[in-house]
Order: C-alpha cells, then structure tokens, then sequence
C-alpha cells in the first residue's frame, strides 16, 4: 500500500532574516521528499513563499494597497520560487507543478469540488484512509 503524506512548508521556513529565498533550506527539504519517494512514499508539498519571495525582487517607489502588494509580490515571487523547486527536484528526476489556489477553492461550491474531489476531501470529523 502506498502511503500519502502532504507537507506543508510556510514562508519563515523559507526564507531568512533578510527575506531572501534560504536555497540551502529548500535544497535539503527536496532532498527529504527525494529519500520519502524512494521509500514509496507519495509527497505533496504546500508551499507558500511567493509573496515573500516577490517583495525581495521589486523596490516598488509608490504606494499601493495591501491587496494591490500581495498580488504584485506573488506574481513575481511565484515564477521564482517554482523554478527553484523545478532546479532541485530536477535533480532526482521528480517533475514537480503547480496548482494556484485561492480560499474560494475551498468554500462549499463548483470550485470546491473541482479543486477537493469527494475522493480525497475529508471533513473534520473524517480522518483520510
């Protein structure tokens, strides 16, 4: 039977003091999913980091709005981050994509069964298989 596991990796653990990308960070948790892998272990990684990753990219000269700044700092940050994970995982020959989501993905709706199919969704007082 092969096991699942989901990891989820948040921007502190991503970055360091100064707001840079920590590559050497994000080197050794491919390397743990790589050895998981070998295990036959399927890993999901969860990711955050692009909007982290983006204000360290861009010295923006005007003020914008808090959402108009996640939205800029993700999208730059975004095409970073998954390069470098395509540039680590590459290594040991693991293809790795990437799925956008937004928290309507997970409210009750089209999106949400599109995003969550009833055959891996679980609700709280559900535990996964």
């Amino acid at each position: 039977m092969k096991h699942r596991i989901v990891v989820k990796v948040g921007s502190n653990a991503l970055t360091r003091p100064d707001g840079r990308l920590d590559v050497t960070r994000m080197s050794a948790l491919v390397d743990q999913i790589a050895w998981l892998r070998q295990r036959d272990i399927e890993v999901i990684l969860v990711s955050s980091g692009a909007v982290a990753c983006g204000r360290r990219e861009l010295d923006i000269e005007h003020e914008l709005d808090s959402v108009e700044q996640r939205q800029l700092f993700s999208a730059m940050g975004q095409a970073k981050l998954i390069g470098l994970y395509y540039d680590l995982f590459r290594e040991y020959h693991i293809h790795v994509g990437q799925v956008l989501t937004m928290k309507e993905n997970f409210e009750p709706g089209e999106q949400y069964r599109a995003c969550c199919p009833s055959s891996t969704r679980t609700t709280p007082s559900q535990s996964p298989s």
